[in-house]
């Protein structure tokens, strides 16, 4: 007699009507995956791709944090060239990672698979999102309003993910290779362009196009290099100088030729935007980062931290004090505005404007997103009366924006990384985290360097910005455990 006949009657003696309500539920099943295949088989591949990748984040995000914030690294490059959606709704392939693998997040937290932290960095980041809310007062749009505040309530979401994620002591290493990847794609991008001499002709700079790479900017693309390059050398150095013994430190080390490689290919695709406010925090992000890799880490590294907090403030104050008395205006200098010069004195009437901006609403800013819309109404250059989407200064536009209380807050956004790095060098031992921190010390200087010249906060740099600094703030609980996959001490050659 069959033997799934006999199974069937002992289930059915045990449990009148258990074995037809089992095969009812697995027919439902099979028919429900029958009619989504051959719904989704009607659907174009972009409707496919973004549901497919939903279910992977969500999977990551609940099951493999590591990976998930990786994959969300790796998009931040690809996001305008990759878009997803169904019909004319279409969203970029970031926003569909994010928050897939932030759901998947969310159900491992409920099912006590994972844990909510808030710390420092957490609550400054929280702080400048609230001033963005606050600045809803006086938008006049509310969509241009939630566009904007829409980069720094992204941003908050990925710092808890982060820092419960490295705080569990997931790997580090996948995060690090998907950095290294984003840059070697756009230096090859990059290199197609200038070859190719694709791009409109206001981008074509002492006879030779500016690469602008995934991004549609130079400037954004010399930001996304400045936020990978340094960390990217640096941990390639500290795992090459020392034996790391700890299974992340091993696993660095092996993928420390792609990590040069992707060192090399963010310095000369910087060199290839032709951006100078790039080449001057380029410069400053890798000198802080080689500067601190030495025997006296710990004294360099708050120097270096000290030093670039205090050229915040400093700088920040004198450049709306500049903008503010009109010196720097071309009218005022009486400077004829040519072709050489007009990158120049453009970014100078911007920064005017948004002292204007601050001067007229210095409480809560003219409202998130609404530099543009209030450009015409607030430049103080006659020959000026075309906004370019922000103030060029990260400073001036979170004044002109927020006004004092986003203004306040993001200082002490600025202040609270400071003491992140800080905090991390004293526990830092093995060589992936000296290089960890290291590197994210030059990140971190070369942003706020050039962010007195351009706006940083855009076009999702705000998430890998996030992973940076949030890996850092858990460097402290990794301590000294031997433990399978721990961090382990330096092991000197």
């Amino acid at each position: 007699m069959n033997r799934n006949l006999i199974a069937a009657d002992l289930v059915e003696a045990v449990a009148p009507g258990a074995y037809r309500r089992l095969v009812q539920r697995e027919a439902f099943w099979i028919v429900l995956t029958v009619l989504a295949a051959v719904a989704l088989a009607t659907q174009p591949i972009e409707t496919i791709a973004a549901i497919a990748i939903f279910i992977a984040g969500s999977y990551l995000g609940a099951h493999r944090p590591d990976m998930a914030l990786a994959a969300i690294a790796l998009s931040v490059p690809v996001q305008r060239t990759l878009l997803l959606g169904y019909g004319d709704t279409t969203v970029t392939v970031t926003k569909v990672i994010l928050w897939s693998t932030v759901l998947g997040w969310v159900w491992a937290v409920a099912h006590g698979r994972s844990s909510v932290e808030f710390n420092p960095l957490i609550l400054g980041a929280i702080a400048v999102t609230f001033g963005m809310i606050l600045s809803a007062w006086n938008a006049s749009s509310i969509g241009l309003w939630a566009g904007e505040t829409y980069r720094w309530v992204a941003l908050v979401p990925v710092c808890m993910l982060a820092v419960a994620t490295y705080e569990a002591r997931w790997s580090p290493v996948p995060v690090l290779i998907a950095t290294a990847c984003g840059t070697i794609f756009c230096f090859s991008t990059a290199v197609w362009q200038v070859v190719a001499e694709i791009g409109p002709p206001s981008f074509e700079s002492r006879g030779i196009m500016r690469a602008t790479g995934p991004f549609g900017h130079p400037n954004q693309l010399a930001l996304y290099f400045e936020l990978t390059t340094p960390l990217l050398i640096a941990v390639a150095i500290c795992v090459y100088r020392s034996r790391p013994s700890g299974l992340f430190g091993l696993s660095a080390r092996r993928w420390a030729p792609l990590f040069l490689l992707g060192a090399g290919c963010g310095a000369v695709g910087l060199l290839l935007s032709q951006s100078r406010g790039g080449a001057v925090g380029m410069l400053l992000g890798l000198a802080a980062a080689v500067l601190i890799i030495n025997r006296n880490f710990r004294l360099n590294m708050r120097m270096a931290v000290g030093i670039v907090l205090l050229g915040v403030v400093a700088g920040s104050g004198a450049l709306i004090q500049y903008a503010d008395s009109g010196a720097l205006l071309s009218s005022n200098r009486e400077v004829q505005v040519e072709p050489g010069n007009f990158a120049v004195e453009e970014r100078l009437a911007h920064w005017a404007a948004g002292v204007e901006m601050a001067r007229t609403s210095p409480v809560l800013g003219v409202g998130a997103g609404h530099y543009d819309e209030r450009f015409r109404e607030s430049t103080t250059t006659w020959r000026f009366r075309i906004g370019r989407g922000h103030a060029h200064s990260t400073y001036l536009q979170m004044l002109a924006q927020g006004g004092l209380v986003t203004y306040s807050a993001y200082l002490a956004f600025v202040m609270v990384i400071g003491s992140v790095l800080v905090a991390a060098a004293r526990s830092a031992e093995a060589p992936l985290t000296v290089g960890i921190v290291a590197g994210a010390t030059g990140v971190s200087a070369a942003l706020l360097a050039h962010g007195a010249f351009e706006y940083i906060h855009v076009l999702s740099l705000n998430l890998q910005m996030a992973i940076i600094w949030s890996l850092v703030a858990s460097v402290g609980t990794w301590g000294e455990s031997t433990g399978p996959g721990a961090i382990m001490p330096v092991e000197e050659p």
